[in-house]
């Protein structure tokens, strides 16, 4: 038994995982073309891009944006992780930013009914979670511009919380790129 766990542990020693296979690396240019936002949670990827409409988002793209009269920037995306084929787990995102204009640093601007939710498949309906809010006093990264061709396109690092239940989610590495549709 001795050798057999010595022989083990010199097996798992030599075992090497190149972060690439336990971590893919996030896209730096939109998918297909399309709208994309991808981020790490827990050093996991999630990656969303426009590739489908009126699933779970009342006919809109799944990663979208909009303008108010008032300067108030809206993004939106929505991913569904479907390791099997059907849906399991959607992640909701809405950032909603005040006196988007120029390109610069947002984080300070980044307004309170921005949030962040996870809902579980659950018998066949889904289960929503609660809807995480930017944690306050929690450093806010949210960086916005515009591509040579007028698309919206951003970084981002960002805190969401719910008190209620004390839970804390990170987002980390965000990247975004807006193509209007």
């Amino acid at each position: 038994m001795r050798y057999f766990v010595a022989g083990l542990l010199t097996l798992l020693t030599a075992c090497t995982l190149e972060s690439e296979v336990v971590e893919p690396q996030l896209p730096t240019s939109p998918i297909a073309g399309r709208s994309t936002l991808a981020y790490r949670q827990g050093g996991r990827p999630v990656i969303t891009f426009a590739g489908y409409k009126g699933l779970f988002n009342n006919g809109e793209p799944s990663v979208n944006a909009r303008v108010a009269p008032d300067s108030l920037l809206v993004l939106y995306a929505e991913e569904d992780t479907s390791p099997s084929g059907l849906p399991v787990l959607r992640r909701r995102l809405e950032l909603h930013v005040q006196r988007f204009g120029p390109p610069g640093q947002y984080g300070a601007a980044l307004l309170s009914d921005s949030y962040y939710q996870e809902a579980r498949l659950v018998d066949g309906s889904w289960q929503g979670g609660p809807l995480l809010r930017p944690q306050p006093n929690a450093p806010q990264q949210l960086t916005l511009g515009f591509t040579d061709k007028g698309w919206i396109t951003g970084r981002f690092q960002l805190t969401f919380f719910d008190p209620a239940i004390g839970r804390t989610v990170q987002l980390t590495d965000g990247w975004l790129e807006v193509v209007p549709q």
